[in-house]
């Protein structure tokens, strides 16, 4: 009689995992790059406009404010916008 510790046929769960790519336009930085989350993580994301711009916006998502919180469900590519301010 021989005791194994293998547990064959048993695998481990599979977690599922999404891509999100975070860009910024000309005029400032975000946080994160983004990268590769499980399902149903939660990321903040931060846009810091440079010097004579101001943040305007987010494209590739419905979520509004600076910062937001992304939840992964599915592959995303999330871009800051920012404008250049002029003064007269």
């Amino acid at each position: 009689f021989s005791e194994s510790t293998d547990d064959v046929g048993v695998s481990p769960p599979v977690i599922e995992k999404f891509t999100l790519i975070v860009n910024s336009s000309e005029g400032g930085s975000v946080n994160t790059v983004g990268g590769e989350y499980a399902k149903g993580s939660n990321v903040t994301i931060t846009a810091t406009p440079n010097q004579g711009y101001v943040f305007s916006g987010w494209s590739g998502t419905t979520a509004t404010g600076n910062p937001i919180n992304i939840q992964a469900t599915s592959n995303q590519n999330i871009t800051a916008n920012f404008v250049k301010v002029y003064s007269l």
